[in-house]
């Protein structure tokens, strides 16, 4: 799954993070509270409440249109006073709020809320930087900030020169033009972002007018006025951190802007990779979902603003990510499951009136369940939902996926969040002992291995004989500890597509457990009493195998 599967240049960004010794200045999280919840207010740009974590060197915000990320990014460029770096456009290092946040008369002025900036510095501290802003006369003492260095490239690197009047004027004028050689990374960088051989490239300067130009392996070079208008933003964005020293920190507004998908993604492996060799923490705004994708789930942040809070949450997948953007939770029932492999055994399990009444939403992992219950549920309070985790889930991994959604408050809240596991009636048992091998795959290889019907089906599926597909199975890998290897081992076996391998896989399985048992799967009784207004009967995020403590938290 897109973000799971590290590199190891990002294996190796994620150990600075984690590191109190690294030679990074990483700001960790910013915080906004009212300053005094008895008086009205309308915070920062209608923030009231918000608790923004950043988990990686390298993040994106994710969210619909005045959700909030601008005002987030304006926020951290000025978690920091700046050091030796200057800005362009500017005459000092570091910024200022007047540089973000001003306004006219009539407009509502921000007033009444704290923020706190917390950082690592560069020297393993960890530092917090608090301001108090109780009326329109001052923002904060500038100088209490720790020194470092920030710049932010905003949307004006988005421009047109052909549409200029007074950029064609100054550099018909100017006689002698004079490029500036960039930094050589620069050059390899957008060789390697638009897959096309560059030579070099330079900026000129015609009177107060900057301009980049390039020129390709071929021979030809070309200015601002003919190159793509995705040359020059990726230009704009590499020149700025080409610049940066070590340690810094890069803020870039909307960064997809003009640039196609596949360059996107080659982008944000360009940023990792500096990040990793320079020290840099690069935080970026993005509606788009190939640049989300191209990040690991650590660096991805979504977030939405609620009735009196914004809500933000970390490692999300794109998909949740982008069924935000979208705002698509229209269906009956929300069902909150593992991976694509538990999405596809719960698509096979409903019937054709329950796919179309629910929306089923995989998270990536045990971990993150709870926590996109919990955001699910505050986006959405009057949705009813169902977390389905794969078979092998503990007691254990269970308690502690609830425990890290936010203490579990907002689950225990609410008859409308239930749950269920995938497999057969005996896998909700009370005292029953998950194992490894509980897991969906290796389920379903050994169902299908033990049902010479469902191999029937897979063999009529897969163009093939009942005998080739035992063999097929059995000699796929599917270890104790990295059973995900399954489907893959059989689209090589098959030629066909993950899709129609996860499928065919899915629908065996599920039919033979019916068969078999004689019984409904419990995942599909749970869907069932939850689109009828009914309680399933796993509300509470505990039952006979999860204790409860004296002060109703699970043990």
């Amino acid at each position: 799954m897109p973000g799971t599967r590290l590199s190891q240049t990002e294996k190796n960004l994620l150990k600075k993070w984690n590191n109190p010794k690294s030679h990074a200045n990483y700001l960790r999280s910013i915080q906004i509270n009212p300053l005094d919840s008895t008086i009205p207010s309308a915070g920062l740009r209608g923030i009231i409440n918000a608790n923004i974590e950043f988990s990686y060197p390298v993040s994106v915000l994710v969210g619909p249109n005045g959700s909030g990320k601008s005002t987030i990014l304006n926020l951290a460029a000025l978690a920091f006073r700046g050091d030796s770096h200057i800005p362009s456009g500017r005459t000092s290092p570091g910024y200022r709020f007047p540089d973000f946040f001003f306004a006219v008369r009539g407009e509502t002025q921000p007033t009444n809320f704290t923020i706190s900036w917390n950082i690592r510095t560069s020297g393993g501290r960890e530092r917090t930087t608090k301001m108090i802003r109780r009326s329109t006369q001052k923002w904060m003492d500038y100088g209490r900030r720790h020194r470092a260095d920030v710049v932010h490239v905003g949307l004006a690197r988005i421009n047109s020169w052909s549409e200029s009047a007074p950029h064609k004027r100054a550099f018909v004028a100017e006689k002698t033009l004079k490029p500036v050689p960039h930094d050589g990374w620069i050059t390899n960088a957008m060789s390697n972002i638009f897959s096309r051989p560059y030579s070099a490239s330079t900026s000129m300067t015609a009177r107060k007018y900057l301009m980049p130009q390039v020129s390709t392996a071929s021979g030809g070079t070309y200015s601002g006025f003919n190159i793509g208008t995705g040359e020059a933003a990726v230009i704009a964005i590499l020149e700025e951190i080409s610049r940066c020293p070590k340690g810094s920190m890069i803020l870039i507004e909307e960064i997809e802007m003009a640039i196609h998908p596949s360059a996107q993604a080659k982008l944000a492996q360009v940023l990792i990779e500096r990040a990793e060799t320079h020290d840099l923490q690069i935080i970026c705004t993005s509606h788009s979902r190939w640049f989300i994708d191209a990040l690991p789930r650590q660096g991805r942040i979504l977030i939405q603003p609620s009735e009196n809070e914004h809500i933000c949450m970390s490692n999300v997948t794109t998909r949740l990510a982008e069924g935000a953007l979208l705002g698509k939770h229209q269906e009956e029932l929300l069902v909150i499951c593992e991976d694509a492999v538990g999405q596809m055994i719960i698509e096979s399990a409903l019937t054709m009136e329950q796919r179309n009444r629910v929306k089923i939403v995989p998270c990536g992992s045990k971990s993150e369940l709870g926590r996109a219950a919990t955001y699910s549920h505050l986006m959405h309070p009057t949705l009813p939902i169902l977390i389905v985790w794969d078979g092998d889930a503990t007691a254990k991994n269970i308690k502690d996926a609830l425990h890290a959604a936010d203490g579990g408050k907002h689950l225990l809240a609410t008859d409308l969040i239930q749950w269920s596991r995938i497999g057969g009636v005996e896998i909700m048992a009370p005292g029953y002992q998950h194992v490894l091998t509980d897991a969906p795959e290796h389920q379903i290889k050994k169902t299908i291995l033990d049902d010479p019907t469902a191999q029937e089906h897979v063999a009529l599926a897969f163009g093939t004989e009942r005998h080739k597909v035992r063999l097929m199975l059995e000699t796929s890998a599917v270890e104790e500890k990295s059973h995900h290897r399954l489907f893959d081992d059989v689209v090589n076996k098959t030629g066909t597509s993950l899709e129609h391998v996860g499928r065919t896989l899915s629908v065996a399985y599920v039919n033979s457990l019916r068969t078999t048992s004689g019984q409904e799967l419990p995942l599909v009784e749970a869907v069932s009493s939850m689109l009828d207004g009914h309680r399933y009967g796993f509300s509470q995020p505990w039952n006979d195998e999860l204790p409860v403590s004296t002060d109703g938290v699970a043990a």
